[in-house]
């Protein structure tokens, strides 16, 4: 966000696409309770990041491996859904921004 704002963005959209972490997931082993600490350390920097943006777009990935190129269209079509439920909001802070 610093970025874009430093290059004179006046509007700030973020895509949140970790929101699955956000979720309780059972930890059965070592690596599980590893991989999930390593999830966790990465979403708060995420959010850490995110928190200035005008506009938070997240998209339901519950249950989709991030790795995995077999969801990519899943996933692709669920950003497309989460961004149009959010035209509303983008277009009332465009607005209140006088752009058009």
């Amino acid at each position: 966000m610093d970025v874009a704002r430093s290059k004179g963005a006046l509007v700030v959209i973020a895509a949140d696409v970790m929101a699955d972490l956000d979720t309780l997931p059972e930890l059965g082993n070592r690596d599980k309770v590893y991989r999930r600490s390593m999830g966790m350390a990465l979403r708060n920097l995420q959010m850490a990041r995110m928190k200035d943006a005008d506009v938070i777009i997240s998209s339901d990935l519950a249950g989709i491996p991030a790795l995995s190129d077999k969801f990519n269209l899943h996933m692709y079509e669920e950003g497309i859904r989460s961004a149009r439920a959010m035209m509303p909001r983008i277009l009332d802070i465009l607005k209140s921004k006088g752009i058009r």
